[in-house]
């Protein structure tokens, strides 16, 4: 597991690696995305050695992250509400949006990222209810 709150240098360090080794889709990236050179001189200064600093992870851990995310094409990123209740957490979602991004994944119909798809996939609250246990009277009392 990566240290609480490094999500946002883990993206970072999975695009470093995705740009450096070519497993990015250009066509994509040139026709549906905006601000890619900045994005990618920005990313330089998060290379595998420093992420795992950061994370916790190991360098070579955050390598095969990136080098098997960027072979799928119809690699699903599911972002759950809890990164952005972390300090700078929306620029985490951001950070993480930009991953199939540079992949080309938003192509792909089961491609991309979602985030806070708490309905999704046929995983809502019915999960989580006990309707047996709301509609009975609480222990002691009566109807």
């Amino acid at each position: 597991m990566i240290r609480s709150g490094t999500d946002g240098a883990l993206a970072l360090g999975l695009m470093h690696v995705l740009i450096r080794e070519g497993l990015v889709d250009p066509d994509y990236i040139r026709r549906a995305t905006l601000g890619f050179e900045a994005l990618r001189d920005h990313v330089r200064a998060y290379p595998p050695a420093r992420v795992a600093e950061i994370t916790g992870l190991s360098a070579e851990t955050i390598v095969g992250l990136a080098r098997r995310y960027g072979g799928t094409k119809a690699a699903y990123i599911r972002v759950g509400i809890g990164l952005s209740r972390h300090e700078n957490g929306g620029m985490t979602c951001r950070a993480i949006a930009c991953l199939p991004a540079l992949t080309g994944a938003y192509a792909h119909p089961a491609g991309g990222a979602l985030l806070g798809s708490s309905g999704a996939f046929g995983a809502g609250d019915t999960v989580l209810e006990r309707r047996d246990l709301l509609l009975a009277p609480a222990p002691g009392r009566s109807t």
